[in-house]
């Protein structure tokens, strides 16, 4: 005696078989994603080597004044800066940065009209071997957050974003290949590519992977708020407008 097989609805996807018959296209389901978490990255190679010098004063600086401590330094193996964004030499690359990421608020729907961007945090790390940053996000009413990477040896740590909808992490379900990217991810890793900015908006939690090198890892970190302007500023004819990265 045979089944009777019932007709389930079908997802749509991006690749559609080339013929559908009527009782098909009855059951598509049609499918619409919404509160997308976005993480944008541009190769700025222009300013590494600037960066790097001036990284290196800062690091230099924050080795001499760090305490010292054995089984810190043994389970955290890291060098972390104090901020630096208003050291002139970096200023193209913090005006680039802080610009970039009005556009990103801005092209992500927030009314940015009366709103300016500045720099909260702008701090330098070097991550030796086994080092690692679990998992963190950033507050105080930050708003973006990101990273300029300056050396990146072979088997690095890799740059970690986690899903932020703490609803979907309590009951998900196992991923089936956790070696693809598909809506059950609960988290993506990226390789840092040297003079490579990424940003992602605050809200999103990261973190970096344990550091697999002799040779450390070396990276910009970097936070930005947003506040308002009672009167935004009128363009002056005599000052020279930076290129700035679009939204793709």
């Amino acid at each position: 005696m045979s089944e009777t097989v019932e007709s389930t609805v079908e997802i749509v996807g991006e690749v559609c078989p080339p013929e559908l018959t009527p009782e098909q296209m009855a059951n598509r389901l049609a499918v619409e994603y919404h509160f997308p978490t976005a993480f944008y990255s541009i190769a700025k190679p222009e300013f590494l080597d600037t960066a790097k010098f001036v990284s290196k004063e800062y690091l230099n600086k924050a080795k001499k004044e760090k305490p010292k401590d054995k089984l810190m330094d043994k389970l955290f193996p890291v060098v972390m800066s104090n901020t630096f964004a208003d050291d002139e030499r970096v200023r193209d690359l913090v005006m680039y940065v802080a610009q970039t990421s009005w556009n990103i608020l801005n092209e992500q729907g927030h009314d940015m009209r009366n709103q300016e961007v500045f720099i909260m945090d702008f701090w330098a790390q070097e991550h030796h071997m086994r080092s690692a940053n679990e998992e963190h996000v950033h507050g105080f009413g930050a708003q973006i957050t990101g990273f300029y990477v300056l050396e990146a040896p072979e088997n690095c740590s890799r740059i970690s974003l986690f899903d932020p909808r703490p609803a979907k992490r309590q009951i998900n379900l196992p991923e089936a290949n956790m070696e693809q990217v598909t809506y059950a991810s609960h988290a993506v890793n990226y390789v840092p590519q040297p003079g490579t900015l990424y940003f992602m908006n605050t809200w999103v939690p990261h973190g970096f992977t344990r550091h697999g090198n002799e040779k450390p890892l070396k990276f910009i970190h970097f936070n930005l708020g947003s506040r308002w302007i009672a009167t935004p500023p009128a363009p002056d004819a005599n000052t020279e407008v930076q290129s700035t990265a679009e939204i793709v």
